[in-house]
């Protein structure tokens, strides 16, 4: 009998689906989001918050200058399920992540003179590591993304999200000072790389540069420089002109009103979850998705993120449908920039 449940309509029920676990992470996400928000500014001063939001921005605006889309290009590349492919790809990820750290370091200093904070300059410098430990990561967790298990993905976002959160208030309980949210950020950043290797087997890469590899990936990062500019230049301008307007304490207390206020848009607009045009622009190219099973379930999921981001019937908005991904040749082009953007 309890084989047959497992079997039937009730392991039917228990069973999360992909756009189920992305629509659950986006929720539980935000929520700790807020609670992280609240008790950190209950155990640290508000100039805390001004130095972690400027180390922030920074190393954004590093990060999405050397954009190349590895996750873009991974998922939709032929050669995918070549462990030496992966392993090339891997050692320019990893690479990117050791040459940013260096560039990290080296402009601390000049963006404090330039910001007029000079307590900014120790903490970016250590924080900057962050990219020399995320690219360490396993390439493995892409396959899954081409194969449709995102619940996987879900649940590496939401532990990484938990787990930094944690860290953060253990450290500002004992530290009280900005270098407990620097410490947090190497937790965070050290948790998703073990986690990479744990939930998605598929053996370790190896360093093997390849100069045609390299080549390929350069020209599709071209395809998505200007949206990255574009984008970058959109959501930090305006924060980092107030760093060097305000003082420590006001733009401390803009970040955490700004924090508090987006929470509410993110639930709205389903921020973290996959954006429908990126996911069929992406599977559109992937062989799994011919399948007739697969395509059946790809609409199931495109149809439940269109909900959540209020794409189908929503004011002022042209209906959206799931079978519109698949036929719809204009969003071919975009499977480079918008193909699943949240989950890195």
């Amino acid at each position: 009998m309890l084989a047959s449940l497992r079997g039937g309509r009730l392991g039917q029920r228990l069973r999360i689906t992909g756009s189920s676990a992305l629509a659950g992470s986006t929720i539980l996400q935000n929520l700790v989001r807020i609670v992280s928000t609240m008790c950190l500014t209950r155990l640290l001063a508000p100039d805390v918050y001004g130095i972690v939001g400027m180390i922030a921005s920074t190393l954004y605006v590093i990060n999405m200058l050397s954009d190349v889309g590895f996750q873009s290009y991974v998922v939709r590349h032929h050669r995918t399920d070549e462990q030496e492919f992966l392993s090339s790809v891997w050692t320019i990820h990893a690479f990117r992540g050791v040459l940013l750290t260096g560039v990290g370091i080296i402009v601390a200093w000049p963006v404090s003179l330039v910001l007029a904070k000079p307590e900014l300059a120790a903490p970016l410098m250590v924080t900057a590591f962050t990219f020399a430990i995320e690219g360490q990561q396993s390439l493995n967790q892409f396959r899954a993304l081409r194969e449709g298990r995102v619940q996987k993905l879900a649940l590496m976002d939401l532990t990484i999200g938990v787990s930094q959160t944690i860290a953060a208030i253990i450290f500002a309980f004992f530290i009280r000072n900005v270098w407990a949210i620097v410490a947090a950020g190497l937790v965070g950043s050290s948790v998703p790389v073990c986690m990479s290797y744990v939930l998605f087997p598929g053996g370790r890469h190896s360093f093997r540069p390849d100069r045609e590899v390299a080549a390929d990936l350069w020209r599709f990062s071209r395809m998505i420089a200007g949206s990255s500019v574009v984008y970058l230049i959109i959501t930090q301008v305006d924060k980092l002109a107030m760093a060097r307007i305000l003082s420590l304490t006001q733009f401390g207390t803009y970040m955490i009103a700004s924090t508090l206020a987006a929470a509410p848009m993110a639930f709205a607009s389903g921020e973290g979850a996959a954006s429908p045009e990126g996911v069929a622009a992406t599977v559109r190219s992937v062989r799994w998705a011919r399948r007739p099973a697969a395509r059946r379930r790809l609409r199931a999921s495109l149809a439940t993120i269109c909900k959540i981001q209020g794409r189908n019937g929503a004011p002022g908005r042209k209906r959206w449908s799931a079978d519109h991904a698949f036929t719809n040749p204009s969003w071919a082009a975009s499977s480079a920039s918008a193909a699943l953007p949240a989950m890195r």
